[in-house]
């Protein structure tokens, strides 16, 4: 067999054996995009839950594998540490995926790796075009720009430097979510639900009263959070009296981030009712316990987890043993699980 069609033949053979097909490459000017994990529609099958929005302005390090890939398999622990050395920064995202058939053996490698990023199952954004073989990462700038792609080792040493030139990105915050933010960036930052924005949405006011070029962005803002102010107090106020331990602490949040304003009115009337019942602080300890424990749950606990895990069962279980308790929070205990239960990433696609 002459050389060609051998390397012809290896390549079919090794795209047969990961299970896809190779795409015609793109131009790389075309595969630049704001996000580059926009495209791309696969489930989650590892790591705490994850938004693929979030890719949006922070350095996207994209990497294809398979279990049936030594190479790919060996690239793990060079992601486990960058992931560790970047990830707290809040400017860089890694995200894999699995582009083998899915089987039992997938998730107790992850396990095994001490992943601590999010894994998919046969997702491939637009921007990240596969060409045939495994392992392929991709490397993307804050801006969403394609920096470089290959084999991933070609593409360690260029991270740091990326992550560095990077702006710290916009929170994900419901009060400024879907706005176009540019000019009001400083606005924006601290724009986030817990922190009082009195003074914020006034710096805003003052920019819309300017009639500047930044007049419609601070307008767009403003009006996004009074939207979000408005709809959290509406959906708190019939749970302050049905669900009360469940609503505390977004009371607190949304009484927090309104100080000050004549919207605050109303959380701040929530939250000091709510407040007379102690009981409501002991129940909602319960309650957010449990839904912190409900999102780093797997299939293999260990005996820390076991010991928190009980630790609240007998809480809720001398709760609901008490005969000094509200109606409204006799019936919330009666309907919170015994315990939490596994989360999602533990499952199969």
């Amino acid at each position: 067999m002459k050389n060609g069609a051998m390397a012809a033949a290896v390549m079919a053979m090794v795209m047969a054996m990961i299970g896809i097909a190779a795409k015609p490459q793109a131009a790389r000017g075309a595969q630049a995009a704001v996000n580059p994990l926009e495209g791309g529609q696969a489930k989650q099958i590892y790591g705490a839950e994850f938004d693929l929005a979030k890719g949006k302005g922070r350095v996207v390090f994209f990497e294809y594998w398979g279990i049936n890939c030594g190479p790919c398999r060996a690239s793990y622990p060079h992601l486990v540490a960058m992931q560790k050395k970047y990830g707290p920064t809040g400017r860089f995202v890694l995200v894999t995926s699995h582009a083998q058939g899915f089987d039992d053996t997938v998730v107790p490698f992850l396990k095994k790796s001490g992943v601590n990023f999010p894994v998919y199952q046969q997702l491939m954004p637009t921007a990240a075009v596969i060409q045939g073989y495994i392992p392929m990462a991709f490397l993307f700038d804050h801006t969403g720009k394609l920096v470089g792609s290959g084999a991933p080792g070609t593409l360690y040493g260029k991270v740091e430097a990326l992550v560095k030139a990077a702006p710290m990105p916009l929170p994900d915050s419901p009060m400024i979510e879907g706005v176009d933010v540019q000019a009001c960036r400083a606005q924006a930052m601290a724009m986030v639900p817990g922190r009082a924005v009195a003074e914020v949405l006034k710096a805003l006011e003052a920019r819309v009263k300017g009639a500047k070029a930044d007049a419609a962005e601070a307008q767009a803002l403003l009006d996004k959070a009074r939207a979000w102010i408005t709809a959290e107090t509406e959906r708190l106020e019939p749970l302050v009296t049905e669900k009360p331990a469940e609503v505390l602490e977004p009371v607190r949040v949304l009484a927090a981030t309104t100080a000050g304003m004549t919207e605050g009115k109303k959380p701040a009337e929530f939250l000091a009712t709510l407040q007379k019942d102690p009981n409501v602080a002991v129940l909602a300890r319960i309650v957010q316990g449990q839904a912190m424990l409900a999102k780093v749950a797997t299939e293999d606990q260990n005996p820390e987890y076991r010991r928190r895990v009980a630790m609240l069962k007998g809480q809720l279980e001398a709760f609901r043993k008490r005969t000094d308790v509200s109606p409204a929070l006799t019936a919330e205990a009666a309907a919170l699980p015994d315990a939490p239960g596994p989360a999602a990433q533990a499952g199969r696609p």
